[in-house]
């Protein structure tokens, strides 16, 4: 599948998406605030740029973003060992080998992005006001999301 049509399947499925640079800035004046679910919208972005990456603005969403090479996986076992294993839900790999674990957000909550989240190597949240690269993008490590 090319990013074209993985762009338009995340916007069938309510996911706005944006085009992003292989170094993850955004491609739109806005960034993330162009996202959008419209297709002749998306359609005209990746027209224009049929190499992007496929951001997701988190708002309403909660992402924890498990960073392989800042040892996000063993923070992640360690999480699991404290709080329990991690709810189900939809789980996209990284291009540096971790992971992005998707929830929405509980409602009438706001939370922000946070680096390390209580000390956790490796372990960002990515929510309000942030955003993450989809798969199949590419990755500056050459390996795809």
């Amino acid at each position: 599948m090319d990013l074209l049509d993985a762009a338009l399947e995340y916007a069938k499925h309510g996911f706005k998406v944006f085009p992003c640079k292989l170094d993850k800035t955004p491609l739109t004046k806005r960034g993330f605030l162009d996202a959008t679910t419209e297709e002749a919208t998306i359609c005209e972005w990746w027209g224009e740029h049929p190499d992007a990456s496929i951001g997701m603005p988190t708002s309403g969403y909660v992402v924890l973003d498990f960073d392989k090479g800042h040892g996000g996986l063993e923070s992640m076992k360690a999480i699991e060992e404290k709080f329990g294993v991690l709810p189900k839900t939809r789980v996209h790999k990284t291009g540096g080998g971790g992971m992005h674990c998707i929830y929405s957000s509980p409602n009438g909550s706001t939370i922000r992005n946070t680096v390390e989240w209580h000390g956790y190597k490796g372990v960002d949240i990515r929510a309000e006001g942030g955003y993450i690269i989809l798969p199949p993008s590419p990755h500056p490590s050459g390996n795809p999301y």
